[in-house]
C-alpha cells in the first residue's frame, strides 16, 4: 500500500499519528496535500531491520509530497491541525441540548450553547413526538453555532421510534411516542411466531412491547392504510439528518434498538427458513 493509502487509516492519539508502511526500496511515493503542507511540521523515520533512526526528507513538487521510502519502515508525523469544532444535538424523552466539542491543542472542551424542553402532544387520544418543533430547536442550534464554524453535525435520541416517508420523500405523519399505548398487546402476537429465546438471540434486545417491532405489528393492524403508503421507514436521528441533508440511510447504533436488527450479522434480522 502506498503512503497515501495508509495515510486515510491513520489513528490520531492527541497531535501524532502513527503508521506501519510496507513498501519497496528505492520506491517514489506522492502524496497529495490539496495545496497545503502546513499541516505536517515533522517527519521521523525508523527503519525496522537495522534499528536505525533517521530524519525523513519531505519535498514539496507542485503542490505534491515526495516521500522516498526505504524497505519496511515506521513512519511518525507531528500534526500541526489547528482548531476543529463539531456540533452534537443531544436529544432525550424530555429535552434537549446543542452542544460544541471542540479539539484544540491536543485537547477537547465541550460548551452547551441551546437548551429546551422535548413536550410529545396527545391528539385523538394517541400520543406524537412534535418532530417539526424539534426540528426548529436544531435549527436554532445552527444559528447558535454558526460563530464557531462547526465541521460536522452529530444527531443523537432516544431509540426504537420512527417516522414513515413515502415514496416522493415527504413525511406521512408526526412519529408516535414510545409510550403511547398502540403497541399493547403484540409481543405475544409476535411470540406466536418466534420464540423469545430465538428473537432475544438474533436481536440481542430486551423484548419490550415500545420496540420498533413491535409498533410495526400495532401499525400493521391499526393503520395499513398507513403502512401502504410507506416507502421508507427512518429512526429518529436518521429523520433529522434526512430533513437537514436530504440523505436516507440507516445508523447502525440506532437500528439496534428495534428489535430488527441481527446483532451477529450486522443488517436487519430477514426471515428465516
Amino acid at each position: 500500500e502506498g503512503v497515501a493509502d495508509i495515510l486515510d487509516k491513520r489513528l490520531l492519539f492527541g497531535n501524532q499519528v502513527e503508521l506501519c508502511v510496507d513498501v519497496a526500496v528505492d520506491t517514489l511515493t506522492s502524496l497529495p496535500t490539496d495545496g497545503d503542507n502546513s499541516g505536517i511540521s515533522h517527519l521521523h523515520l525508523v527503519v525496522d531491520a537495522d534499528g536505525v533512526d533517521a530524519d525523513f526528507g519531505i519535498f514539496l513538487l507542485s503542490e505534491v509530497l515526495v516521500l522516498v521510502p526505504l524497505g519496511r519502515m515506521t513512519l511518525s508525523l507531528e500534526l500541526n491541525l489547528g482548531k476543529l469544532d463539531v456540533l452534537a444535538i443531544d436529544f432525550g424523552a424530555s429535552g434537549g441540548r446543542a452542544i460544541v466539542g471542540t479539539w484544540e491543542n491536543g485537547e477537547i472542551r465541550a460548551t452547551e450553547i441551546h437548551r429546551f424542553t422535548n413536550d410529545p402532544v396527545r391528539i385523538g387520544g394517541t400520543l406524537y413526538w412534535d418532530v417539526l418543533r424539534l426540528l426548529h430547536e436544531i435549527k436554532q442550534s445552527l444559528l447558535k453555532a454558526k460563530p464557531y464554524g462547526i465541521a460536522g453535525i452529530g444527531i443523537d435520541t432516544w431509540g426504537v421510534d420512527f417516522g414513515l416517508i413515502d415514496a416522493q420523500g415527504r413525511l406521512l405523519a408526526n412519529p408516535v411516542h414510545y409510550r403511547d399505548a398502540r403497541a399493547h398487546g403484540t409481543v405475544q402476537k409476535a411470540l406466536g411466531q418466534i420464540s423469545a429465546e430465538e428473537l432475544y438471540a438474533v436481536t440481542g434486545n430486551q423484548i419490550m412491547e415500545i420496540n420498533t417491532l413491535f409498533q410495526l405489528i400495532a401499525l400493521r393492524e391499526q393503520d395499513p392504510e398507513l403502512l401502504a403508503r410507506a416507502d421508507k421507514l427512518l429512526l429518529m436521528p436518521d429523520l433529522f439528518a434526512y430533513f437537514l441533508t436530504g440523505e436516507i440511510g440507516a445508523e447502525r447504533s440506532i437500528a439496534s434498538t428495534t428489535q430488527l436488527y441481527d446483532q451477529k450479522t450486522g443488517d436487519w434480522a430477514y426471515e428465516r427458513s
